[in-house]
């Protein structure tokens, strides 16, 4: 619900002896998510036929509505979100330009993009109709790296609703990223004429089966929990209460990455400590094979540590 950021670890995979490994960089990114709900999904009185955004939501509230309790002129007129949700992104992004890869990732779910639109369109709250713009230009700046120019901001595919994928059946996994992919181009522009094809999933909740469907959408890589990676080691070191998890012990048919022999642990004020290991903050290709037809089907899985992430947002 409010603006939050997320620390990607990517370590550039090693070979050789130690002495080559002294030799590899670390690179990294930073990505903000941003996301408000639907907080009424009631049909509009007036207007278009399809559910409230912000804006119809508080001109019914005050006309004497009840629902939802939620105080919207507060939540989308915090300054911070006013800024961040328009232009703080842009500015950003702007003060790194002078760094050959200098750029950043921002999730921005379907129902913020719904209700920003409403609000900009209403000139209401510090929003403007001009609110997409800067992400649009930052969108138009471009790395420069012998070995490629990207766009320094991009914008990941997200589901349009901030549902959580895994708990999904195919048929609605696949209208949500179809969701988000239409309405991209309305808040993005289709320059660089490319979609991200980077998925942060919601709450970064992930399950092999999803490998597939992603493939089949244009998704390319996903961001993941470096710590599921971890808890997927064998011997991964489990530590019940606040200086570890709380939850299950990982199952050890899952356990199939190799050992470490050293675990990052850090703990978080949501009472827990997560443990990943360098194994774990390293991109690697994610396979899923169909037990029905043999077929396989891959990603890019890019890891995101858990607690840096949290302490950092």
């Amino acid at each position: 619900m409010r603006t939050t950021a997320s620390v990607l670890s990517m370590m550039v995979a090693a070979s050789g002896a130690s002495a080559a490994f002294a030799q590899q960089k670390i690179h990294y990114t930073y990505l903000w998510h941003l996301e408000q709900p639907v907080y009424w999904p009631e049909r509009q009185t007036a207007g278009a036929d399809r559910y409230e955004r912000a804006w119809e939501t508080i001109v019914r509230l005050d006309a004497g509505g009840t629902r939802p309790q939620d105080n919207l002129r507060a939540i989308f007129g915090l300054d911070d979100r006013v800024a961040a949700y328009q232009w703080r992104v842009r500015d950003s992004i702007n003060s790194i330009r002078w760094t050959p890869e200098g750029g950043a990732q921002v999730s921005y779910s379907g129902g913020l993009i719904e209700n920003v639109m409403s609000l900009g369109a209403a000139n209401q709250l510090g929003y403007s109709p001009n609110w997409m713009n800067p992400k649009r230009e930052a969108r138009q700046w471009l790395t420069n790296t012998p070995s490629n120019n990207r766009p320094r901001l991009d914008i990941v595919q997200f589901s349009f609703h901030h549902a959580l994928l895994p708990l999904l059946e195919e048929s609605t996994i696949r209208k949500e990223l179809q969701l988000y992919r239409r309405i991209y181009g309305d808040a993005w522009g289709n320059s660089p004429a490319q979609q991200s094809r980077g998925l942060f999933p919601s709450e970064m909740a992930f399950s092999m089966r999803l490998i597939p469907i992603l493939a089949s959408e244009g998704i390319g890589w996903s961001i993941v929990s470096a710590e599921k990676i971890s808890r997927a080691q064998v011997g991964y070191p489990v530590i019940y209460g606040s200086g570890g998890i709380n939850c299950e012990a990982p199952n050890r048919a899952d356990q199939l990455n190799p050992a470490s022999t050293f675990y990052y642990r850090r703990q978080i004020d949501r009472g827990v400590s997560p443990a990943e290991s360098p194994f774990s903050l390293v991109p690697r290709r994610a396979k899923y094979i169909d037990p029905n037809t043999g077929v396989a089907s891959e990603i890019i899985v890019i890891p995101a540590s858990q607690s840096i992430s949290w302490r950092d947002g």
